[in-house]
């Protein structure tokens, strides 16, 4: 009886164990994540990347880090973008408040 106990807080005590530790690899995958496009965000107000460019910047920037960047394949961002491009033209911001919102669409 108490080696079946002890056996069944064991098991416990493992499941729990594996649940923390997959718990914090996911905490550790998000904040690389947001650390990266956070750096990559940095890099491109830094070399003042320009719109027509920044989808390519975005891809190389991705492979230099060893990172899979996916393409713009839904055709809903893409009109989002070409809205936010519209709007832009038609009212001129900072650069770096252009870049910031064609991130903010992309990886939103």
């Amino acid at each position: 009886m108490i080696g079946q106990n002890i056996s069944i807080l064991v098991e416990k005590t493992k499941e729990k164990n594996i649940k923390n530790n997959r718990k914090m690899i996911e905490i550790t995958d998000r904040e690389n994540t947001s650390q990266y496009f956070l750096n990559m965000m940095h890099d491109v107000m830094k070399e003042r990347v320009h719109l027509d460019n920044l989808t390519e910047y975005v891809n190389s920037y991705a492979k230099i880090e060893g990172r899979n960047c996916q393409q713009l394949e839904s055709i809903e961002r893409a009109e989002r973008i070409q809205s936010v491009e519209e709007n832009i033209e038609s009212n001129p911001l900072d650069l770096g408040d252009k870049n910031i919102e064609i991130f903010r669409i992309i990886f939103t």
